[in-house]
């Protein structure tokens, strides 16, 4: 009786410290940013309360979320880069959950002359709570940056400080002295283990299909470890919510297309494709010139489960494939084949109470 007892006061406090803390948890005020042009959700948007100036920014699916908030009435502020300002008045009665859907409007403008005079850093200023040699780079800038034969996300690093490569001929990216075996790539957080193709000319990562790009050089967290030099994380395009469109690009290089549209109202779907075609030219007709080819391809889905969940499903699959034989015109004579890529399973990703990764499969 005295062990049971001991167990029922036990069970008692936790319960007990469980509905206090409930109490005093407050409301909370929770959302997902999008684009209202295409639906696409917008990271890093920041939204603050203007009564208590409590505020939050959105992760890479769109969300964000304010707690602890009393009742009343409060204006919601948000704010991005090349959108209009937005502001929206809510009214909290009794401690629940407000879901908003939020759509920016695209927007340019004209501004006056803005000077800056920086100061030696206050003593005030933690600087742990920054960054440390972390960039994000979208793909208008990436296709801004001068190319040859066609836009390439590595040799557009290749640009930035900190970043160089062994040749003029080799995407491989040295990062500080590291070598590129030290980098971390990501494709929608999951490795890529061949990140260039034509033996490192160019790079697997299709800029038509890239929503946006972070580049880590240094000082990077312990959920990436096992790289020394640099982490690069790709996300790709969730797709276009509100109507169906496609780009069909070619380069001297190699033919590609980017298809997005819409999954009836839950979601959206994105899909590119990417494929060299100089074994069906050169190749035919000079017989020095190898039958090699590359492609890569990805596809994704984001989901609307619920206010609370989000759901994406990506693919994502890329292969180099190289025939040569030393005399094409002899019936007999010395050749061989050498195939090399990466093969991305379904990779599901739960935004809510759930998180599920998959894995890549180098080939």
């Amino acid at each position: 009786m005295k062990k049971m007892s001991m167990y029922s006061l036990f069970l008692t406090l936790v319960l007990t410290f469980g509905l206090y803390a409930a109490e005093g948890a407050g409301a909370v005020i929770k959302g997902y940013v999008y684009d209202k042009i295409n639906g696409e959700s917008l990271i890093g948007a920041s939204i603050y309360l203007k009564e208590n100036k409590a505020g939050s920014t959105t992760n890479i699916a769109g969300y964000f979320i304010i707690q602890g908030l009393k009742e009343g009435k409060y204006t919601v502020v948000v704010s991005y880069i090349g959108y209009k300002h937005y502001e929206q008045l809510i009214t909290i009665a009794g401690e629940k959950e407000v879901n908003l859907k939020i759509e920016l409007e695209p927007t340019s403008f004209k501004t006056e002359e803005v000077v800056i005079f920086g100061d030696s850093i206050s003593p005030s200023e933690k600087l742990y709570d920054k960054g440390v040699s972390e960039l994000e780079l979208s793909p208008a800038q990436i296709n801004r940056i001068p190319k040859v034969v066609e836009a390439d996300l590595l040799r557009a690093l290749q640009t930035l400080p900190g970043i160089t490569s062994v040749s003029d001929f080799s995407s491989a990216l040295y990062v500080r002295g590291g070598t590129p075996d030290q980098n971390l790539y990501l494709i929608d957080g999951v490795d890529v283990y061949n990140p260039e193709h034509a033996f490192g000319i160019f790079s697997t990562f299709n800029t038509a299909a890239i929503k946006k790009v972070e580049v880590s050089k240094g000082g990077f967290g312990a959920e990436y470890g096992g790289r020394l030099s640099s982490v690069l994380d790709v996300t790709n395009l969730d797709g276009n919510r509100n109507r169906t469109e496609g780009v069909v690009n070619v380069s001297l290089l190699s033919a590609s297309t980017t298809l997005q549209m819409p999954i009836g109202t839950i979601g959206s779907l994105s899909g590119s494709f990417r494929r060299t075609y100089l074994d069906q030219t050169v190749s035919k007709w000079v017989n020095e010139v190898p039958e090699y080819y590359f492609y890569d391809g990805n596809l994704k889905a984001f989901l609307d489960l619920g206010d609370n969940d989000k759901l994406t499903v990506s693919f994502f699959t890329g292969k180099d494939n190289l025939d040569y034989k030393f005399d094409k015109e002899a019936k007999e004579s010395l050749a061989f084949e050498y195939r090399w890529g990466n093969t991305h399973p379904v990779l599901f990703r739960w935004f809510g109470i759930l998180h599920l990764c998959g894995r890549w499969k180098p080939e």
